[in-house]
């Protein structure tokens, strides 16, 4: 299993037109993967007044989250510390029933210097794909992204919130090198362009700003 990752990833939301034409314009150039189509839930590390997510919708040079992630039918829980770093994302990973012992010192440090802890559960529908050709270059498009600050867990629950209105898939493009132009073409001609989307940070923005500032005002 792979514990450690440094790549590129560029984000996109699509409409649900944009995503069937970039589909079809795809065909025979990627493959989906051995998981297929899964359900991920995530829960998101932060500070009792959400300094993380705030320092990290200040774009800033460096940035880290912290999140706990299962998959769909794995039985196993991972904990992820993902770093930002002028625009290249390391990330390390543990199995939390059979942790490494220099990530987990990493992780307890960031605990421990940040007093974070599980702030929010979010879940998505992913449809993963990689490249028929080179499978370092991976493409995933993530639907019905919903959330809630509760239940801590990773159970379905009635009160999880979606963060979209309308349809709207979050698709995500991750290389370890920059995007091949054949790809960067056809994302242009399609009028699919990158964005600042982090699921996590769009929910704060949209959510739990203004929940917060709500409860502080009465």
């Amino acid at each position: 299993m792979e514990t450690i990752f440094k790549r590129y990833e560029k984000k996109y939301i699509l409409t649900s037109f944009q995503y069937i034409q970039l589909k079809n314009t795809l065909k025979g150039r990627i493959v989906q993967d051995e998981f297929g189509q899964y359900i991920v839930r995530n829960l998101y590390y932060d500070t009792h007044d959400y300094a993380l997510i705030r320092h990290s919708l200040s774009h800033p040079t460096f940035k880290e989250k912290l999140r706990l992630r299962k998959y769909e039918n794995y039985p196993y829980q991972f904990i992820e510390l993902k770093k930002k770093f002028e625009g290249v994302v390391y990330k390390r990973r543990m199995l939390v029933q059979d942790p490494d012992f220099q990530i987990k010192e990493e992780i307890n440090h960031f605990i421990q210097t940040t007093a974070a802890a599980p702030k929010v559960a979010l879940s998505y529908d992913r449809e993963a794909f990689v490249c028929a050709k080179d499978r370092d270059l991976r493409i995933t498009f993530d639907r019905n992204v919903r959330f809630q600050t509760q239940f801590l867990d990773f159970l379905p629950h009635d009160n999880e919130r979606f963060l979209f209105d309308e349809p709207r898939i979050i698709m995500e493009i991750k290389t370890k090198d920059a995007i091949p132009y054949w790809l960067a073409g056809t994302l242009s001609d399609l009028d699919i362009f990158p964005c600042s989307c982090s699921k996590y940070g769009m929910i704060y923005e949209n959510f739990l700003q203004k929940e917060d500032v709500c409860s502080t005002v009465y």
